[in-house]
């Protein structure tokens, strides 16, 4: 990762990644403002079933019993590492996105879910959108960091 973000990003863009490296979230230390997560998803069953998946490290595929013990996990430790107004968005099989998107609902009750399609209109990401902080003075906190000076489109 980190090659490839030194050979297509220019510096400006690349001063703002810092690369962890460690189990899952475990590296962090301080929150973040956005997680982005994909994560070993398939069943053993899946994998058996497609022989095209053979020459792939199964670590790399193989996301436990029901394909969501890594995803299980990280949703777990949510809490800790997302900032207050962060985001964290999960890719996952189609049939797993319900799943996904009601244990982020157990884990943030406040929070803002979302399933959406990928190009070929599955069903493969699950996000969630803390909502920020008001301030004393009724307005909402901007998140930390170089990026909280950017704005995007907003989500529809």
């Amino acid at each position: 990762a980190r090659a490839n973000a030194d050979a297509l990003l220019a510096p400006d863009r690349r001063a703002w990644l810092e690369f962890r490296q460690g189990s899952l979230t475990a590296p962090l230390d301080e929150p973040v403002d956005l997680l982005l997560a994909n994560l070993p998803y398939l069943t053993p069953g899946q994998i058996a079933e497609n022989p095209a998946l053979d020459a792939e490290p199964r670590l790399a595929l193989d996301g436990g019993p029901d394909g969501l013990a890594l995803i299980r996990e990280t949703i777990a430790d949510l809490p800790r590492i997302l900032s207050p107004g962060g985001a964290a968005a999960f890719e996952v099989d189609p049939s797993q996105a319900a799943t996904v998107r009601a244990l982020l609902q157990e884990r943030f009750a406040e929070a803002d879910t979302a399933i959406l399609p990928d190009l070929a209109q599955n069903t493969r990401h699950v996000l969630l959108s803390r909502r920020a902080p008001v301030d004393n003075a009724g307005g909402s906190r901007a998140p930390r960091g170089p990026a909280s000076s950017r704005r995007g489109p907003d989500p529809a």
